[in-house]
């Protein structure tokens, strides 16, 4: 029961500390990009979306990823 216990306090404290950070970058992330003209947001969006068709390739095993 003590390993269950500290297992979803460790998990708690790595999320939060996770949420701090990306709260604390909020403005970097959703500001305006000086180098592309467009917002960083958009940026993220597209980066996030070319991970989840490479995660989906992964798991139909057509992209082999170590």
């Amino acid at each position: 029961m003590v390993h269950a216990v500290v297992f979803v306090l460790g998990f708690t404290l790595v999320f939060a500390i996770i949420g701090g950070l990306v709260g604390s970058l909020r403005e970097v992330l959703l500001g305006e990009n000086p180098w592309f003209g467009i917002s960083n947001r958009r940026i993220l969006e597209y980066v996030m979306g070319l991970l989840l068709v490479v995660f989906v390739l992964h798991i139909f095993c057509l992209l082999y990823l170590p």
